[in-house]
């Protein structure tokens, strides 16, 4: 669950000792090593997530990076031993399905001529399209990875999530964009991706627009109860966002 805990300064004034204090009267001698390790480890602009673990041990885990436990096709990754690691990329975010070859023929081309690293994000394509990338890659004539989603409840609005940490936008037929068309623009670099079949890391390039984004979850999952089956959704995207973090597993 996501804990949000603020303290006016005009109401509690916290001093060491208070804190000391407070850890010291925990009965509890696991909790007590959590907390207190806790302390020892936390910054100022830590956020604390506290999942359910079914460990016998809680496990105190400290990132400061943005990590994106998603599902996807990992096939891909298959042509890249399993990891694809980029200091700079190209990229396009795609928020829908690619049905066609001919709709990304022009990044295709593209990438097999300047041999540059590109991602393609989107909900899912077609088979054929699948396997051309897939037949490309195999000659090693582009380095292109697609991030294809699966589609499930987590997935459906993931690509506005990773869209703020690119500091871009997506591609959408909502907003009568067409896929054959932008991907003859010229598309946005990214600094420093690494993705695995456990998910990617992104580096953290738009503040601004990842706290823009965290206002408007936090106030999605305030206007929902939290037995409505998106409150785990919403807070997972919000976990996610959060870079500089401690889990407690």
């Amino acid at each position: 669950e996501y804990f949000n805990f603020n303290f006016k300064k005009d109401v509690l004034r916290l001093q060491k000792d208070d804190l000391v204090n407070f850890v010291n009267s925990i009965e509890s001698r696991e909790s007590y090593q959590i907390i207190k390790s806790l302390m020892e480890i936390m910054e100022y602009d830590d956020q604390v997530f506290v999942d359910d673990s079914i460990r016998e041990l809680s496990t105190i885990k400290k990132t400061n990076e943005l990590f994106f436990n998603v599902s996807f096709d990992k096939d891909f990754l298959t042509s890249f031993k399993g990891k694809w690691e980029r200091n700079q990329f190209k990229f396009i975010l795609i928020d829908g399905f690619i049905d066609t070859v001919s709709e990304i023929h022009h990044l295709l081309h593209k990438a097999s001529e300047d041999k540059e690293p590109y991602i393609i994000f989107c909900k899912g394509m077609r088979e054929e399209v699948k396997q051309t990338i897939l037949y490309n890659l195999q000659r090693n004539t582009i380095d292109v990875l697609p991030v294809s989603l699966e589609t499930n409840e987590e997935n459906v609005n993931i690509l506005n999530d990773i869209a703020s940490c690119l500091g871009a936008d997506t591609v959408s037929s909502h907003k009568g964009d067409v896929i054959s068309v932008e991907v003859r623009r010229d598309l946005k670099i990214g600094e420093k991706i690494r993705v695995s079949k456990k998910g990617f890391y992104l580096k953290n390039e738009n503040e601004e627009k990842i706290k823009r984004q965290l206002v408007y979850l936090k106030n999605k999952l305030n206007s929902i109860n939290f037995s409505d089956p998106n409150f785990k959704y919403i807070n997972k995207r919000i976990k996610t966002l959060q870079s500089k973090k401690i889990e407690v597993l």
